[in-house]
């Protein structure tokens, strides 16, 4: 449970290290179920339809895996709230590609970069 007072659901953690004091980083951890947050926009129509099928089967099930990402101090907050209040971008913190392409060479995840490239992205031609 997070301590009272704290921001943080019970299905997540947050982490200052030694390197948090230098760098101004957090690791920010979050509970999630991995069939739920798999990325509908990877996949064809017959395993989008697979999919569904298996999330309406598996509704009531409990959080099966744990994710990390290290982010700056001013983009905790926003990822936490991304992952409380799940959205159509929520997926793309779970897809290990995306994260990737969005991560520094010191490992640090740069959410305001990936946010904006997704919105531009989900834009109409």
């Amino acid at each position: 449970m997070p301590p009272e007072g704290s921001d943080l659901e019970s299905r997540q953690y947050a982490i200052l290290d030694e390197r948090s004091a230098t760098d101004q980083t957090v690791i920010l951890g979050h509970s999630y179920s991995s069939l739920l947050m798999r990325d509908l926009d990877i996949m064809t129509e017959d395993e989008a339809d697979q999919w569904q099928t298996e999330c309406d089967e598996c509704e009531d099930e409990e959080d099966d895996s744990w994710r990390e990402w290290r982010v700056r101090f001013e983009d905790a907050d926003a990822l936490s709230t991304i992952l409380c209040f799940e959205g159509e971008f929520t997926p793309k913190v779970y897809n290990d590609e995306f994260v990737a392409t969005y991560t520094d060479a010191a490992g640090v995840f740069q959410l305001r970069s990936a946010y904006r490239a997704y919105a531009e992205a989900a834009l109409p031609s």
